[in-house]
């Protein structure tokens, strides 16, 4: 960076050099991976190259087992739809990775039986999937950042169960 004319040192004495700041990557395909970003990127793509180094990282501040969790919920997005460009995600994308989360089951180790996913397990996974996509579609507020990448949004509904309240052990 140079200085600007009216700054130090006197005229006649050549451009004068400070120290200044350059964001880069370390990696230098992440920067043209970043300038790529349009509505025909996949959910796990936009996930990846927008919503942590700007919302979980920067806006948030997520834990780095909270960046964890969202992976996972994208995993499971990708592995139930196909992983669908952003501008192909329709209510019946979203109606095909509701219905898969419910079928899906799970193991608790190599030679376990197989359990289905919990109804709060579904609705944190709906939820995450749902605060990623929210911030590639217009701005819904002021305070947080969007992508702007899609005109509309489908409608994701992740309502976690009631819990019921357990009673009491007296004393």
């Amino acid at each position: 960076c140079t200085m600007s004319e009216s700054s130090f040192p006197p005229p006649g004495s050549g451009p004068a050099r400070r120290a200044c700041l350059r964001l880069f990557s370390a990696d230098p395909s992440a920067d043209a991976e970043v300038a790529d970003l349009s509505p025909f990127v996949s959910l796990s793509a936009f996930h990846e190259q927008w919503y942590v180094p700007i919302v979980s990282r920067g806006e948030k501040g997520s834990s780095p087992d909270t960046i964890v969790s969202y992976r996972e919920s994208v995993a499971w997005w990708a592995a139930l739809t196909g992983d669908p460009p952003l501008a192909a995600i329709d209510q019946f994308t979203v109606a095909t990775f509701l219905d898969g989360l419910r079928r899906a089951t799970f193991r608790r180790g190599p030679r376990s039986r197989e359990y289905p996913l919990s109804r709060q397990t579904q609705a944190k996974h709906a939820g995450q999937v749902r605060a990623v996509l929210r911030r590639a579609g217009p701005s819904f507020d002021a305070e947080s950042a969007t992508a702007d990448l899609l005109e509309r949004l489908p409608k994701i509904a992740a309502r976690r169960p009631k819990s019921t309240a357990k009673p009491a052990f007296p004393l």
